[in-house]
C-alpha cells in the first residue's frame, strides 16, 4: 500500500478531476452542437439506463473492497481476483437486463433503428463492473492519483473517438460505436495496470464463500446508492415520459453544469475517504471539519458565480437552442450545494462502518423527488423537475447532517462556515503540493 502526503492526493485528484471535467465538457459540447437537443436527449437516456443497470448490480461491493482492503483484513490479490469474478457475473446479468430494457422502450423515447447499437452498448456493462471493482482496489492501495488519471484517460478516449465520428459524419450511431470502443480500450488499460501493480495475479475466482462477505457488507449501503442515483436521475426519466427526449437534452445541460461544482469537494472527499478508512479515528475527526468547511465555501462561491454567468455560458458553449437550460440550472444550485456536502458525510460514514445511513437519507429524498416530479413536471416542465430535485437534495443533506454531527461530535456550524485558518491551510496545501511537484521533476 502506497503512503503519500494528504495534500499530494488532494491536489493530484483535483488536477485529474479538473482535466476530466474539462474534456467531458468538450465532449458534451460536441454532442450538443452536432446532435441538438433531441439527439443529446436520446444519448442521455441511453447512458442513464446503462449506468443505472450497472450501478444496481454492483451490490455495494466497490465500497466493501475499500472497507476490507484498507484494514488489511483480506489479501489484496485474493480480493482482486474474487471481486473481478463477481464483476464478470454481475456484468453479464446487467447486460441481459439492459438489452431487455432497450428492446421494450418506446420508439418515441429511443428510436427502434438504434436497437443493434444499444445491444452493443449493453455489452460494456461486464467491463464497467469489473473495472469499477478493480479501480476501488487501486484507490485503496494508495494510488488515488493514478485512479484519477484512469478517469481522465477515459474522458480523452471519449473525446477523440466521438470527434472522429463527427468528422466522419456518422452522427448518433457513430457516437454509440465510439463510446463502446472507448470502454473496451480503457478496460484493457486498467487490467494491464492491475497486473503491473501486482493487484491481479491470476484468473478471476468464482467463489460464493469469497463473495459473501463483500456482498453482505456492500448491501448495507447499496440500497442507499440505488436511492441516490434514482434521486439524482429519476427526474430525467419523468421528463422523457412527460415532455420527450428534446426536453431531456435541455434539462441535462443544466444538470451537468451544476454538477461541475462538485469538482473540488469531490477531490477532497475522495482523498478523505481513503484517510478515514486507513487512519486513526482521532486524527480523522480533526480533518473532517476542515474538509467540510472548505467544501461548503467552495460550493457556495461556485454556485454564486454560476448563477451570474450561467446564462451566457450556456449560450456560448452549447448554442442559443439550449438557452432554456439556464432556469433549471439556477433552481438546482441550492440542491447542488447541499448534495455536495451530503456526499462527503455519507462517504465518511460508509467507511467508518455506518453504511445504512446512506439508505435512510437517500430513500427519503428519492420518495420526495418522485412525488414532486409527478406533481410539478406536467405543470412547469423542466423547471418543475429542478425544483423537485433541489428540494429533495436539501432534505437528504439535512438528515445526513444531523446523524453526522451525532457520530463525529461536531456542531453543524463547525462543518458549514469557513474560518480564516481553513483558508490559510488550503494555501499551505497548494504550496506544499507545488513544492512536491518541483522536487519530483528535478
Amino acid at each position: 500500500m502506497l503512503k503519500r502526503p494528504f495534500y499530494v492526493d488532494v491536489m493530484g485528484r483535483f488536477v485529474t478531476s479538473a482535466l476530466t471535467t474539462l474534456v467531458s465538457l468538450l465532449t458534451s459540447i460536441l454532442i450538443a452542437r452536432f446532435l441538438g437537443p433531441e439527439g443529446k436527449g436520446v444519448l442521455t437516456i441511453v447512458s442513464l439506463v446503462l449506468g443505472q443497470v450497472a450501478l444496481f448490480l454492483t451490490l455495494g461491493v466497490e465500497i466493501a473492497i475499500i472497507h476490507y482492503g484498507a484494514r488489511n483484513s483480506r489479501d489484496f490479490c485474493n480480493l482482486a481476483n474474487i471481486s473481478i469474478g463477481l464483476g464478470i457475473l454481475l456484468g453479464f446479468i446487467g447486460m441481459v437486463f439492459a438489452s431487455a430494457i432497450f428492446t421494450l422502450v418506446s420508439n418515441d423515447v429511443i428510436p427502434t433503428r438504434l436497437l443493434p447499437f444499444l445491444i452493443l452498448m449493453a455489452s460494456t456493462i461486464p467491463m464497467v463492473q469489473t473495472t469499477l471493482f478493480l479501480r476501488s482496489l487501486i484507490r485503496v492501495s494508495g494510488r488515488i492519483v493514478e485512479e484519477g488519471l484512469l478517469g481522465m484517460i477515459g474522458a480523452f478516449l471519449n473525446l477523440a473517438l466521438i470527434g472522429a465520428v463527427f468528422i466522419a459524419g456518422l452522427h448518433l450511431k457513430g457516437v454509440l460505436i465510439g463510446l463502446w470502443l472507448s470502454t473496451v480500450l480503457l478496460t484493457l488499460l486498467i487490467f494491464v495496470l492491475g497486473v503491473r501493480w501486482n493487484l491481479v495475479t491470476s484468473w478471476p475466482i468464482f467463489s460464493i464463500s469469497g463473495w459473501k462477505p463483500l456482498v453482505t457488507y456492500g448491501l448495507k449501503l447499496h440500497v442507499g446508492s440505488v436511492f441516490q442515483t434514482l434521486n439524482l436521475r429519476f427526474d430525467m426519466y419523468l421528463v422523457a415520459f412527460f415532455l420527450g427526449s428534446a426536453s431531456v437534452g435541455l434539462y441535462s445541460v443544466g444538470v451537468a453544469m451544476g454538477e461541475w461544482l462538485w469538482l473540488i469537494p469531490g477531490a477532497l472527499g475522495t482523498s478523505l475517504m481513503h484517510r478515514v478508512a486507513t487512519g486513526p479515528e482521532g486524527e480523522v475527526n480533526r480533518m473532517v471539519g476542515i474538509i467540510n468547511r472548505l467544501s461548503s465555501a467552495i460550493l457556495a462561491l461556485g454556485a454564486l458565480v454560476l448563477a451570474l454567468v450561467g446564462s451566457g455560458l450556456i449560450k456560448l458553449l452549447f448554442g442559443d437552442v439550449f438557452s432554456a437550460s439556464y432556469y433549471p440550472l439556477l433552481l438546482l444550485l441550492p440542491g447542488i450545494w447541499a448534495l455536495g456536502l451530503w456526499k462527503n458525510f455519507i462517504n465518511d460514514l460508509s467507511v467508518r462502518g455506518y453504511p445504512t445511513i446512506k439508505s435512510y437519507t437517500s430513500g427519503v429524498a428519492m420518495l420526495l423527488t418522485v412525488f414532486l416530479d409527478i406533481l410539478l413536471i406536467p405543470r412547469w416542465g423542466i423547471i418543475g423537475a429542478a425544483i423537485a430535485s433541489s428540494t429533495a437534495y436539501l432534505i437528504a443533506w439535512g438528515f445526513a447532517l444531523r446523524v453526522y454531527c451525532r457520530i463525529t461530535g461536531y456542531h453543524p456550524w463547525d462543518l458549514l462556515v469557513i474560518r480564516l485558518a481553513d483558508i490559510t491551510l488550503a494555501f499551505h496545501l497548494i504550496k506544499n503540493s507545488l513544492r512536491h511537484l518541483q522536487t519530483r521533476s528535478v
